[in-house]
């Protein structure tokens, strides 16, 4: 069994976003992204807008629970930053690693992964 399905994703979405910092962003529901499970070995997920808001976890990079998780709250800051009106929320800028290194002290994880 895979722990790298939609559902799986989606579920650990809908428990993140009611948690901090996220909280205060007013992501949308899970039901309101489109999850994709893709097949990159060369990147760990991405997060697009259009045409709908959709998060793509790669099972070529990301088959554990901690890489799948730490994926997912990367493509959440970028979301996070998108739903707050950021012009470059796909950036990898000093406005996303400030939230990046907020989650990654916040829930543990190496700040470099995230």
């Amino acid at each position: 069994m895979s722990l790298l399905q939609a559902k799986y994703i989606s579920a650990l979405y809908s428990g993140f976003r009611l948690m901090a910092p996220f909280d205060r962003y007013d992501l949308p529901a899970a039901g309101k992204i489109k999850w994709k499970i893709i097949n990159d070995p060369n990147a760990y997920g991405y997060f697009h807008c259009d045409p709908e808001l959709t998060i793509e976890i790669s099972k070529g990079r990301c088959m554990h629970f901690s890489t799948i998780s730490e994926t997912l709250l990367h493509e959440m800051c970028h979301l996070s930053l998108y739903i707050s009106g950021f012009k470059h929320w796909d950036a990898h800028g000093k406005t996303f690693y400030k939230l990046a290194d907020k989650v990654s002290n916040l829930y543990g994880f190496d700040p470099k992964r995230l």
